[in-house]
């Protein structure tokens, strides 16, 4: 199970391993050597994320064994916070920290 933010597996992964920690993902910059052997996933912003293991990824990928945490009475679908599309695409996203930061006169600098 993958639970959590980015920002949160970014953190941790950037956290010291233990001996003996299999370590399959690697996120860099995209200018950067990729690591020997990896094979890129995918990439935003200039950066990406690198397989090392495809078998061990594949395995994740299929994982089809996720607990849910919240009650389904306070669940909400990720299509009704943000819309139904791509994220990165062309679609009209409302960006509401602009708007808290205009309403509270917080500068962006």
């Amino acid at each position: 199970n993958f639970f959590g933010g980015p920002l949160v597996w970014f953190h941790y992964a950037r956290e010291p391993k233990p001996d003996g920690q299999v370590i399959n993902y690697v996120m860099q910059p995209m200018d950067q050597p990729a690591p020997d052997g990896a094979r890129l996933n995918g990439s935003h912003n200039g950066q990406g994320l690198y397989v090392l293991n495809e078998e061990l990824y594949q395995t994740h990928l299929k994982n089809g064994d996720t607990t849910q945490f919240g009650a389904p009475v306070f669940y909400t679908s990720r299509e009704e916070i943000f819309g139904r599309g791509s994220r990165w695409d062309d679609r009209f996203v409302i960006d509401l920290v602009e708007i808290a930061r205009s309403i509270l006169g917080i500068s962006k600098d």
